[in-house]
């Protein structure tokens, strides 16, 4: 027997989800029926303006045979890693799955993940189709493809945070000192080895996305400052490559001038103006986003503040 009150941990964040809290409770007891797991379903809620936070507590007062439903309200909307952060850090489970509460990962792939997860520590949902506009599929495709040539690591493209570990792993990726944590990064950083099983993602049941934009260039330059350090490099390279220019202009107007060759001034020195303040300031903004996370890591400053916690 276990020495934790639980089996299974299950931390989902959510923001304006008052019409899928209930559906996805129902869905999870429904597919986890009969099979004796002993389940802590955890809702993180992330800021919302609806009533989510008042279905998270409903349901925390329903009694259920298969689960014991628990809910954190955050402060204010802290984002998607960091409420997972927050379940995360508050889950008791033996094993721990983090998905999301608008349906669009299936509780049936999830029992599934836990059917074939054995002795393993990780079990990942890779999605076989993708529902996102023409515009957004290209831009996370590029996106991911940069991190790959960036950081080095090997992971599944098509993965969100749909997966299943072990407490092992769980306490290893908590025991990491980053604030800006990318836990899909993190674990390809790791090395572990993962199973990994498709899934269809369905329409969402309500609601809309609540990723815009701004969250999505917010995670692409968490991801990369987090997976690798080699964007620093290159502005080393990019410093070299400069200097051989400069040089190479030195010499040009050198030539011109004991040749009696007038030298076009102008251009030239537009062109060498050009493209050394646009080295210089790419790589100052490059350096200023690594210099930044590390002021952030120095302030220690928590990545979420907890409002309320409720458990049944």
């Amino acid at each position: 027997m276990s020495s934790t009150l639980f089996d299974l941990s299950i931390v989902i964040p959510v923001k304006d989800e008052e019409l899928n809290i209930a559906i996805v409770s129902e869905a999870i007891e429904r597919v986890f029926e009969s099979t004796g797991i002993r389940i802590e379903l955890i809702f993180v809620d992330d800021g919302s303006i609806d009533a989510t936070w008042s279905q998270i507590k409903s349901k925390i007062h329903s009694p259920s045979s298969t689960l014991t439903v628990k809910g954190i309200k955050l402060a204010g909307n802290f984002g998607h890693l960091a409420a997972i952060e927050a379940g995360l850090r508050h889950c008791s489970g033996d094993y721990i799955a983090t998905m999301d509460g608008d349906l669009q990962h299936p509780p049936s792939v999830l029992r599934k993940m836990w059917d074939i997860l054995g002795s393993n520590d990780l079990v990942v949902a890779v999605k076989s189709t993708r529902t996102e506009n023409l515009v957004k599929r290209i831009l996370i495709k590029t996106f991911y493809r940069l991190i790959r040539k960036i950081s080095g690591l090997r992971f599944e493209p098509n993965t969100g945070e749909f997966r299943l570990m072990s407490r092992k792993l769980l306490d290893e990726l908590l025991a990491i000192p980053d604030i800006n944590q990318v836990f899909r990064f993190s674990i390809a950083r790791l090395g572990v080895s993962a199973l990994y099983i498709e899934f269809d993602t369905p329409d969402r049941m309500h609601g809309k996305s609540k990723y815009r934009f701004g969250n999505l260039l917010q995670l692409a330059t968490a991801s990369i400052v987090t997976a690798s350090v080699r964007p620093l490099r290159l502005v080393g390279w990019l410093s070299l490559f400069c200097l051989v220019f400069a040089v190479f202009e030195i010499v040009f107007s050198l030539f011109s001038f004991f040749s009696s060759n007038p030298i076009p001034g102008w251009t030239s020195l537009m062109i060498f103006m050009s493209v050394m303040f646009a080295a210089l300031f790419a790589s100052l903004a490059i350096m200023g986003i690594y210099l930044g996370v590390v002021v952030e890591q120095l302030k220690r400053y928590p990545r979420y503040r907890i409002s309320e916690n409720q458990d049944e």
